[in-house]
């Protein structure tokens, strides 16, 4: 599919964490993630996304996952998630997705990577159920703020699982936060996605068209209308390129059923800003490339 290649000491493993059908922009990243060579993706995880919206919001998101790795005629494995957030830190369900984290944490030689572009439960489970891989795991998480005001860290992907988060934060010793005021800087244009991904192939199609139907639905007041924030894909941005972004120590975080914030004693790293234009340039470039592939292979 592409000319280069990359050195095999440079690839890494990563699993998908995801709540895909939460809105529209999880399915840019699973698809970048799958055509970059330097992540070997072990699989991809469908996360919920709470009962407010829907009360299959887990099946939803890993269905859509399916969907995206079908599109692609990709081969890459799809596990459920936990159907609901966490309720209490001793009894809860261990999804296969969670023994899936457990299973690949147990075996890996080198960095296991998780992006996570949803709520933490999946991975919280993981960690409560075998807690040996607490220190196994690295992971990348898209959600929680970096600048707290009155205290209060309200963030989709926080609320979705504030207990999930507080497990993670607390007994995870690799964790890369990319917080709310550094996702939203991932902003593009409708107009150039229509342009630059609806052309190629029938998953750039599928991405433009779940977008745009998802920006005129009047029930979603956040979103702006003909621009969109590619916020997920920098989880997949920082790993296929760590100098796509900057970085700088923050303490970890507790938070309690209101969103309010405490610091605890201990360090982690923060990603304080992203080169968008690095990022969407990539995944344009990518999917190009493998639509021409596509097309030559038909003939």
């Amino acid at each position: 599919m592409y000319s280069f290649k990359v050195p095999e000491d440079k690839k890494i493993n990563i699993i998908i964490d995801s709540d895909a059908k939460n809105e529209a922009d999880d399915q840019y990243a699973i698809v970048h993630a799958l055509l970059s060579p330097k992540l070997n993706v072990k699989g991809i995880i469908g996360t919920q996304f709470s009962k407010r919206r829907t009360l299959t919001s887990m099946i939803e998101s890993y269905e859509e996952c399916k969907k995206l790795v079908s599109l692609m005629n990709f081969s890459t494995p799809v596990y459920k998630g936990n159907v609901e957030a966490l309720d209490s830190l001793e009894h809860y369900e261990v999804s296969e997705g969670s023994k899936f984290i457990i299973e690949e944490a147990k075996k890996a030689e080198g960095e296991l990577y998780i992006a996570c572009m949803g709520a933490l439960t999946n991975i919280a489970v993981a960690v409560l159920h075998e807690p040996s891989i607490a220190d196994k795991i690295s992971i990348v998480w898209v959600g929680g703020r970096l600048n707290v005001s009155d205290d209060k860290g309200y963030e989709a992907n926080a609320r979705n699982d504030y207990k999930a988060v507080n497990v993670v934060m607390e007994r995870c010793s690799k964790i890369l936060h990319i917080p709310y005021e550094t996702y939203t800087m991932m902003q593009v244009s409708i107009a150039e996605l229509e342009l630059r991904v609806k052309p190629y192939h029938e998953i750039g199609e599928y991405l433009f068209n779940q977008l745009n139907d998802f920006n005129y639905n009047i029930n979603r007041p956040w979103t702006n209308g003909e621009s969109w924030n590619m916020g997920d894909t920098t989880s997949i941005s920082v790993l296929i390129n760590k100098h796509s972004a900057t970085y700088a120590k923050r303490n970890a975080f507790i938070l309690d059923k209101e969103l309010n914030v405490t610091e605890i004693d201990k360090e982690i790293t923060a990603v304080t800003s992203i080169d968008s234009r690095y990022a969407m340039e990539d995944f344009y470039a990518k999917l190009v490339l493998f639509s021409r592939h596509q097309k030559q292979t038909l003939f």
